[in-house]
């Protein structure tokens, strides 16, 4: 979904990349609802960039798919789109989302977690993650936007927090390569060149 994002934002077809990046985003979304805060942050993406067709198309693929599973919602529980509504009643007006709830932890666990996961990597994700939002890039974009929305959740289980891995590898590639050009390090000395710490990364 971010990479037909990108290719909507950089070329021609933009309606027909939209397109693509709305149909896996929603083919995401349904396999895990908590997944929709990616879906903000990839219109907001749009709506910066300006890049109308793209998110004309976007719409389109998320509607038709969106409607579809509303349809086999009612055909299966007698309620459009009750799936969906559940789930939002279930973490935003329950137990779940009462701090003392089952479930319920401190807004930066998160933090502590990932921290620890990534040890020394970490710095240089904060780096990366910087320097991303400073060019206004959808990987820094929707990784803050996710993190920010699930830390304000109440219930927080680990396994939320893994579609944030893959974007906070990327941040990190990027934090070595600023690193890596704003320090000593890129002495021609050195055997590794950020292309190896890309792949390691």
């Amino acid at each position: 979904s971010h990479y037909f994002c990108l290719k909507a934002v950089k070329e021609k077809r933009e309606i027909y990349f939209g397109f693509l990046s709305g149909l896996f985003f929603t083919l995401m979304f349904f396999f895990k609802f908590q997944m929709g805060p990616i879906g903000v942050s990839l219109l907001g993406y749009f709506l910066l960039k300006r890049k109308w067709k793209a998110l004309g198309g976007w719409g389109l693929a998320a509607s038709m798919l969106i409607t579809g599973h509303g349809i086999l919602d009612y055909a299966v529980y007698g309620k459009f789109l009750v799936s969906i509504l559940k789930y939002g009643h279930l973490m935003l007006f329950t137990n779940h989302a009462s701090s003392g709830g089952w479930g319920a932890q401190h807004p930066l666990s998160y933090v502590a977690f990932l921290a620890k996961i990534f040890s020394l990597l970490f710095p240089f994700i904060i780096l990366g993650f910087l320097y991303g939002l400073k060019r206004l890039d959808i990987i820094s974009l929707s990784a803050i936007i996710y993190f920010v929305v699930h830390s304000f959740v109440p219930h927080k289980e680990i396994r939320y927090a893994a579609p944030l891995v893959p974007l906070l590898m990327i941040a990190g590639c990027q934090g070595i390569r600023l690193f890596w050009k704003e320090s000593l390090l890129k002495d021609e000395k050195f055997i590794v060149k950020p292309k190896e710490i890309n792949m390691i990364g």
